[in-house]
């Protein structure tokens, strides 16, 4: 029987898990324990990703980009990737659910998802996609995408397909100019962050305490 797992009320990460085991003797008795734990998983904060899109260097806007609402956006910002998802990048990548480089990019993005880019590359078009999806390296979006949580872009981030993102985009790129043209509107939504940051704070479970009941 799978374990089952239940929030503790009154706490954002903190869960019960329940297990049961049995064993069944060679003369065909069976004997059952069952184990209750509380685990605790890591902090997650939506509330620190403030704005649709955030960049560290200038961003420049042409044609019909849409940012809502319309003072969702910062740009020359400071962006400390563990302050904002509770983990550092290792052990983002070494806990990602699907891990990708540029050459063999594509579905499923959902999770967490991390791409390797080390010389940059053009994203075309992709299906419905979600979660937390990391950018390792220069990255270019020309197609089409519709995308539920956090883009993080650690280098140069330049959009100008027909894009619809829902939650939050960050650009850790230095002094390097984001660029958005084409069709693109972001959509700054704290319900699909926190979506976004479960897989993120499960990467640091512990347990608590155990007992047999």
């Amino acid at each position: 029987m799978p374990p089952s797992t239940t929030p503790i009320a009154g706490s954002t990460n903190y869960y019960t898990i329940i297990s049961t085991g049995t064993v069944t003797h060679p003369y065909g008795t069976q004997v059952s324990r069952k184990v209750t734990a509380t685990v605790k998983t890591g902090a997650k904060d939506a509330s620190k990703f403030k704005y649709g899109i955030e960049t560290t260097g200038a961003l420049k806007t042409s044609g019909g980009i849409d940012i809502v609402p319309a003072d969702s956006w910062k740009q020359n910002s400071t962006l400390d990737f563990s302050d904002l998802f509770g983990v550092t990048k290792a052990q983002m990548q070494a806990g990602a659910t699907h891990s990708y480089t540029d050459s063999n990019f594509g579905a499923p993005i959902d999770g967490i998802t991390w791409v390797e880019a080390p010389l940059g590359f053009t994203i075309g078009n992709l299906p419905y996609s979600s979660g937390v999806l990391v950018i390792n390296g220069d990255v270019h979006f020309s197609g089409n995408l519709v995308f539920d949580g956090i883009i993080y872009v650690i280098g140069k981030l330049t959009m100008t397909g027909t894009i619809t993102a829902n939650g939050g985009v960050l650009a850790e790129s230095g002094a390097e100019l984001t660029k958005l043209s084409g069709n693109v509107t972001i959509n700054y939504d704290v319900d699909k962050i926190t979506a976004a940051l479960d897989p993120v704070a499960s990467l640091t479970k512990q347990i608590v305490s155990w007992r047999e009941i």
